[in-house]
């Protein structure tokens, strides 16, 4: 998702997975916040944060198994 959002940064989207259903929505993704001086260590800590309810996750994974 890191790698898609820094591809379409501006881009209006929606993300439908499953039954699981975004509403549309403009990334407005900065590659790596002024306060930190690494993007590596902002990536892995990017990378640790819950973006989805744990509802959404379930529906989510129910929507990849059905393909």
């Amino acid at each position: 998702m890191l790698a898609f959002r820094e591809a379409h940064e501006g881009q209006t989207v929606r993300t439908i997975i499953g039954t699981c259903e975004s509403r549309p929505h403009e990334i407005s993704f900065h590659p790596m916040p002024p306060t930190f001086t690494n993007y590596a260590q902002w990536k892995a800590g990017w990378l640790k944060y819950r973006t989805v309810s744990e509802g959404d996750a379930r529906k989510i994974i129910a929507g990849l198994k059905s393909q």
